[in-house]
């Protein structure tokens, strides 16, 4: 399943002559992730299209659910609150960019959790669903491309902890 969304992405890059298409099956539910995210942050920053922007954001959405599924099973503490969080994709999608901060960055919609890092894995679909929205309503400024990016750069700021914290799991596994 992630196989067919990262070919989907690499498609629309190299038609948008975006050279950072790769093998994507050899690439981790991480790897492919961060790639994904990495081609988003590249289309923010060189002003691609709203509707450009909003399609991959919708996939790197996509991408973070399977992600977000993956990470239960390293960390099982976060289940309830990432499960709660993989439910409500397609109302977060939906709503407006200070609902999805009150209700969701915030975490007021969402059940408590016991472990930092669940918070830090919340954001991998939270921050790029909030760059969808800003996409979705278009993108007529340099101060709303800001917006989308500084979504992003939080976006693999957090991946990064989430990578450091499996690498951790498979360590201790060792």
């Amino acid at each position: 399943m992630s196989l067919g969304l990262l070919t989907a992405c690499d498609d629309k890059a190299s038609n948008g002559k975006n050279s950072m298409a790769i093998e994507p099956e050899k690439l981790s539910v991480l790897e492919q992730y961060q790639h994904q995210a990495n081609n988003l942050l590249f289309s923010i920053r060189t002003k691609r299209t709203a509707e450009v922007i909003a399609s991959e954001s919708k996939l790197l959405v996509s991408q973070s659910q399977i992600l977000l599924s993956e990470f239960i099973h390293k960390y099982p503490q976060c289940n309830k609150y990432l499960t709660a969080l993989n439910k409500a994709v397609k109302t977060i999608t939906s709503l407006s960019r200070e609902a999805i901060e009150s209700g969701y960055k915030v975490g007021h919609k969402l059940p408590s959790f016991d472990a930092p890092v669940c918070y830090h894995a919340k954001n991998l679909l939270v921050n790029p669903a909030t760059t969808y929205v800003i996409a979705s309503q278009g993108i007529d400024s340099v101060k709303v491309y800001q917006d989308a990016e500084m979504e992003i750069v939080k976006t693999i700021a957090h991946l990064e902890v989430v990578q450091n914290a499996v690498n951790k799991v498979a360590l201790n596994r060792k």
